[in-house]
């Protein structure tokens, strides 16, 4: 789990790596970039990809609504099994 610690060590680091993205996505997010992102992060051996937060330096927390229900996040992870065989989890911070 991640924790609100983690979280603002990740808004420090200097940059983004291979196990660690930040996007925006304040309303949506286009469910074929969220493939490529899962796919370059299973090729890493994991990582994460954090929605609600700006890009580049100084990163801001910002919110999202992309896949901001249940059912809405439950459909894309479903869609990321069936398309990519890989299972994704939502860490959300505390």
């Amino acid at each position: 789990m991640v924790t609100l610690e983690t979280l603002n060590q990740w808004l420090s680091a200097p940059t983004e790596n291979e196990n660690l993205e930040f996007k925006e996505a304040k309303q949506q997010f286009d469910s074929t970039k969220l493939m490529c992102y899962c796919v370059a992060l299973a090729n890493e051996k994991g990582g994460y990809l954090v929605f609600g937060v700006t890009d580049k330096a100084p990163r801001r927390v910002v919110g999202t609504q992309a896949f901001s229900t249940t059912a809405e996040l439950n459909k894309i992870k479903e869609q990321i099994v069936q398309k990519l065989r890989i299972r994704v989890m939502r860490s959300p911070a505390h």
